[in-house]
């Protein structure tokens, strides 16, 4: 019986150490002969819209949406790196030939034409805030085209809080501001740099400018400061260790990443401003509704519990948008055009 007993633990270990080595489930999207450095989800998962560079070919940009279960192509634009679903996946925003156009999702009609060159649609559907090649930025709406208000900016692209109720910009001395968008009303003003709103659009995370650029020095790494404010009294909530944040979708925690060389990203508590998790990897992208993150190294992806801090899953590439319900990891390969919708445990 003891013998038996033996065989019978060994085929369990045999069976787990094959369960833990199988791979991840995935389908290859085929079609780009370029980098795949862009990518994101419809809003109900079942699309994927890729973007690839004109390299190593300028001929090979394009922008591509696929069927995200079966990996069959859709649609196909030429000449175009960029494209991005609406709120309600029923339209897409395409940068192309120094203009945006935004597109019917299901049959590709050009609906709006503009001479800008950055876009981000407002929650309702019905308006769209884009960054003009005259560094202002307009608030239009989409059907009839008119400008409905104006921004004054002068540096990197805008931030809108996914309310669509407040925007912020960060011009080029570095003073991050804080607009209503209804009104044009400044609400707040901020010696800082990089910034996400919480979901709530109430706080902001921005980090601290103190005149050096985060890669001034290779050699010398230093950490920089993210700190969380109240938009509404300008007060001072945290300040944690990182350079660039990002919360979670209920907006209870938020991740930080920096330049320190601890290669570690660190969730925290929002409302505490306590350090609740280290986790391996020197970059993040965007949490999942079910609390997933995803972190990377190089070429190394790795998926993490973030209530718990456990790892989930190791992958390889290079990760380009995670799926709402964090079901769904896109990643790009190199610049043969591979990239892969993966299935997440």
């Amino acid at each position: 019986m003891k013998k038996y007993a033996t065989i019978a633990v060994l085929l369990a270990i045999v069976s787990i150490q094959y369960a833990q080595a199988a791979e991840v489930p995935f389908v290859e999207l085929k079609g780009h002969t370029g980098v795949v450095w862009h990518a994101c989800f419809s809003p109900d998962g079942k699309k994927v819209i890729t973007g690839c560079v004109g390299y190593p070919s300028p001929t090979a940009e394009s922008a591509r949406i696929w069927d995200a279960k079966s990996g069959k192509e859709l649609q196909k634009f030429e000449g175009v790196s960029d494209a991005s679903f609406s709120p309600d996946g029923k339209k897409i925003a395409i940068e192309e030939d120094r203009h945006i156009r935004i597109r019917d999702a299901e049959s590709g009609k050009e609906l709006q034409k503009l001479k800008e060159y950055s876009l981000i649609f407002l929650p309702d559907n019905e308006r769209i805030a884009t960054t003009g090649w005259d560094r202002i930025i307009r608030i239009w709406n989409i059907e009839s085209g008119n400008v409905l208000q104006t921004f004054k900016f002068h540096g990197n692209s805008p931030v809108l809080s996914l309310d669509g109720k407040k925007i912020a910009t960060w011009p080029n001395d570095s003073t991050l501001c804080v607009w209503d968008v209804e009104s044009g009303a400044e609400l707040l003003k901020l010696r800082a740099m990089w910034s996400s709103f919480s979901p709530d659009g109430r706080k902001i995370a921005a980090t601290d400018y103190d005149g050096r650029h985060f890669m001034s020095s290779v050699t010398e790494p230093y950490q920089t400061t993210l700190r969380i404010w109240d938009i509404e009294s300008g007060r001072e909530l945290h300040k944690l260790e990182g350079t660039w944040g990002l919360f979670s979708p209920d907006g209870k925690k938020i991740a930080t990443t920096g330049v320190d060389g601890t290669n570690c990203v660190k969730i925290w508590d929002v409302e505490s401003g306590r350090e609740l998790h280290k986790l391996r990897g020197n970059w993040f992208h965007v949490f999942s509704t079910d609390g997933k993150i995803v972190t990377s190294d190089g070429g190394t992806i790795r998926i993490w519990d973030v209530v718990s801090g456990k790892e989930l899953q190791t992958l390889q590439g290079h990760p380009l948008a995670l799926s709402p319900d964090g079901k769904k990891l896109v990643t790009g390969h190199g610049a043969n055009g591979t990239a892969r919708i993966w299935t997440l445990e």
